[in-house]
């Protein structure tokens, strides 16, 4: 079977990394070990360059980014992103890690620190093993390193789409086929509807549900950027590209509203089982 994208990118990232440790240069073997005892890694043996990329390799999911982050402040504290440093890693190698850390909403600064991308530090890793919303967070991480907004805003609206279904199928639901139709009863079920009845509802604080409120706007806001200047559509021309700001505006706001969705449909004390035989 072929490898998923997901699989290949992760096998870059420690290809990449593991360049820093190349020759036995990089931070020493001890400190590996301080780090790898910290995430419950086991590579003992090797060079240095091999066990940073089986660590990259086998590290879970909800980890990675943590791991990645610890790596590279070790690399800054050994001045391997220093010009300055003859034993630093070169400008070639600094720029490869750039490149495999963006589908991660990851940005390498230049002196070495790492920044979350704004409107994409919710991660994957916090929604449920669910392969479709997986694949769509992936594409919209893969949108963002290519600067795709189009791409961006349509696999938005289809991680909505995904999630929407998802919420129907726990309850044995027909979708309806309608995107406007479909969040509206998928945020029904779950009580999270502006409209759903007050006596059920846990958001009793009145900024609570002011936020909640917006919710079902928010994702009817994202299906109609979608269906402006996203793709998805057939159309004569290209959609006008939004701007990349905009663009992971609603990328963000998308993601949030899938968490708050897939939460609540795992949360064993949310209102909505109280009627549910589910």
């Amino acid at each position: 079977m072929a490898p998923t994208t997901e699989e290949r990118q992760r096998a870059r990232l420690a290809r990449t990394l593991a360049e820093f440790w190349i020759g036995g240069a990089g931070p020493s073997h001890g400190e590996l070990n301080d780090l790898f005892d910290i995430y419950g890694i086991q590579t003992d043996s090797g060079s240095k360059r091999d066990r940073v990329s089986e660590a990259v390799k086998s590290v879970g999911d909800q980890d990675l980014v943590a791991l990645v982050t610890d790596f590279v402040d070790l690399l800054r504290e050994s001045r391997q992103f220093d010009a300055s440093n003859e034993w630093g890693a070169d400008e070639a190698t600094i720029r490869r890690l750039a490149e495999t850390l963006v589908p991660y909403g990851v940005t390498l600064l230049d002196d070495g620190r790492l920044r979350a991308d704004h409107g994409l530090t919710v991660e994957s890793v916090t929604l449920p093993d669910v392969p479709t919303v997986r694949d769509h967070i992936q594409r919209i991480r893969l949108a963002v390193g290519e600067g795709d907004s189009a791409l961006l805003l349509g696999s938005s609206k289809e991680l909505l789409e995904s999630t929407a279904k998802i919420v129907l199928e726990r309850v044995h639901e027909e979708p309806p086929a309608k995107f406007p139709g479909l969040i509206t009863r998928a945020l029904e079920v779950l009580m999270l509807h502006p409209k759903s009845d007050p006596s059920q509802r846990e958001d009793l604080l009145e900024p609570v549900r002011k936020i909640l409120g917006g919710v079902l706007q928010i994702a009817i806001e994202v299906n109609e950027l979608r269906n402006e200047r996203g793709t998805g559509h057939g159309r004569l021309q290209a959609p006008v590209t939004l701007s990349d700001r905009h663009s992971r505006l609603a990328a963000g706001a998308a993601i949030l509203v899938a968490t708050l969705m897939l939460d609540t449909l795992e949360d064993p004390a949310a209102p909505w089982r109280r009627d549910s035989a589910t």
